[in-house]
C-alpha cells in the first residue's frame, strides 16, 4: 500500500534515504514527483527520472534557481565519458550533445521511434550504415557508446557540409542535411531567426527550439568554462 508524506512519517523518509531503501521511498512519497525523480536516478531509471523532474519543474509557478538538484536530474550528465571522447574527436561542443540526447531518447539506449530510429541518439539504420560506410546492425545501435559515436560523427558530418554552424547541423540532424541546404539556397542565411521561421517542417521548427531549450539550460546549470 502507499503511505501518504506528511510531517509524521518525514524522520522515516530520511531514515530510508540513510538506508538506500528507494523502493520503500517511493511508497512513503508516493505523489511527490521531486523525490521519484531522485529514487528512479539512485536505481539507474534515467529516463523515468528526468520525465518525473520535467513533469515537477513544469507544475512550479516560479522556477527554482538553475542550481537547484530538480534541474539536474531534469538535466544529468550522463554518457558523460563517451560523450567527451566523441565530442572531442569531432571538434563538437558536449552540453550540445548531451541535449539532443536528452531530447531525442531521455537517455534511454533501448528507445525506438515509430519510424525506426534507435537508441540514444535516435539513428536511423540507413544513416547509421552510411555513416559508417558499412552495414550496421540494428542490434548494435542500442550499444551507447557506438551510438554515441555514430550520432556524433553524424552531426560532425552534417556540421561541416553546412558552413561548420551548429545551428544548421541541429536542423539537419532532424530535417536532414539535403533539405537544409536546399533552405539556404531558397532563403540565405543572413539572420538565422528569420530563416528557422521559413522551415517548412513544423516538427523541425520545433525540434530546434527545444534542442537550445535543453542547450540553455545545461550551461546556466553547469556553467561550462568554455563552450
Amino acid at each position: 500500500d502507499e503511505i501518504p508524506l506528511s510531517k509524521n512519517n518525514a524522520a522515516l523518509l530520511n531514515l530510508l534515504i540513510k538506508i538506500h531503501d528507494y523502493d520503500l521511498i517511493e511508497k512513503v512519497a508516493s505523489k511527490n514527483l521531486a523525490i521519484k525523480s531522485w529514487t528512479n536516478f539512485k536505481k539507474g531509471n534515467y529516463s523515468i527520472s528526468v520525465l518525473y523532474a520535467r513533469d515537477y519543474l513544469n507544475s512550479l509557478e516560479v522556477k527554482p534557481d538553475f542550481q537547484n538538484s530538480l534541474y539536474v536530474l531534469a538535466y544529468p550528465i550522463l554518457y558523460n565519458n563517451e560523450i567527451n571522447k566523441y565530442t572531442e574527436t569531432n571538434n563538437l561542443n558536449g552540453f550540445l550533445i548531451e541535449s539532443l540526447i536528452r531530447e531525442e531518447s531521455y537517455f534511454n539506449p533501448n528507445a525506438k521511434s515509430s519510424v525506426g530510429a534507435l537508441g540514444l541518439m535516435q539513428l536511423m539504420p540507413a544513416t547509421a550504415s552510411f555513416i559508417a560506410n558499412s552495414q550496421v546492425p540494428a542490434s548494435k545501435l542500442s550499444e551507447p557508446d557506438y551510438n554515441i559515436y555514430l550520432g556524433t560523427k553524424y552531426f560532425g558530418y552534417a556540421k561541416n557540409i553546412l558552413e561548420n554552424n551548429n545551428v544548421y547541423a541541429v536542423l539537419a540532424y532532424n530535417g536532414g542535411p539535403g533539405a537544409v541546404q536546399n533552405w539556404i539556397k531558397r532563403h540565405g542565411t543572413s539572420d538565422i531567426d528569420e530563416f528557422i521561421e521559413k522551415i517548412p517542417y513544423d516538427e523541425t521548427q520545433y525540434y530546434i527550439l527545444k534542442i537550445y531549450r535543453s542547450f540553455w539550460n545545461y550551461i546556466n546549470i553547469y556553467k561550462p568554462d568554455k563552450l
